[in-house]
C-alpha cells in the first residue's frame, strides 16, 4: 500500500474551506436577510449556496473514506476533483493532491494502469 496521504490531506483541507464558505453564506443569510425580506432571489441564492457547499463537503468526505479503502471509483473522483482545483483558487491543493494519484505504485494499488 503506497501513500495517498497528501491527496487525502488536500481534499480534507478543501472540505474544511468549503465548510467555512458555507458558514459564511449561512451567517450572511442569518444577519442580512431581514434587509431583503422582499428579495426572493437573495434568499434563494443563499439557500442554494448553503446546500450546494454542504453537498460538496459530503461528496469530498465520501471520496476520502473510499480512497482509504482503495476503491477504484474514488481514484477517478479524486483525480477529477484535484484537476478541477488546479485552474482555480485551490491550485496548491490540486497540485499536492494530484501528484500521488499519478504515481505508478498508487495506480497499481487501485488497479489502474497497464497490465502486461
Amino acid at each position: 500500500m503506497h501513500s495517498i496521504k497528501p491527496t487525502t490531506i488536500s481534499l480534507r483541507i478543501s472540505s474544511i474551506l468549503y465548510l467555512m464558505l458555507g458558514l459564511i453564506f449561512g451567517l450572511i443569510f442569518l444577519f442580512f436577510d431581514h434587509y431583503f425580506i422582499d428579495d426572493f432571489m437573495f434568499s434563494f441564492y443563499n439557500y442554494f449556496l448553503l446546500i450546494f457547499t454542504l453537498g460538496i463537503i459530503v461528496f469530498i468526505e465520501i471520496v476520502i473514506a473510499s480512497l482509504k479503502k482503495r476503491k477504484k471509483w474514488s481514484w477517478f473522483a479524486a483525480l477529477i476533483i484535484c484537476a478541477i482545483y488546479i485552474p482555480s483558487a485551490f491550485i496548491i491543493l490540486g497540485i499536492i493532491g494530484i501528484r500521488p494519484l499519478l504515481k505508478e505504485e498508487v495506480r497499481s494499488d487501485f488497479g489502474i494502469g497497464l497490465k502486461i
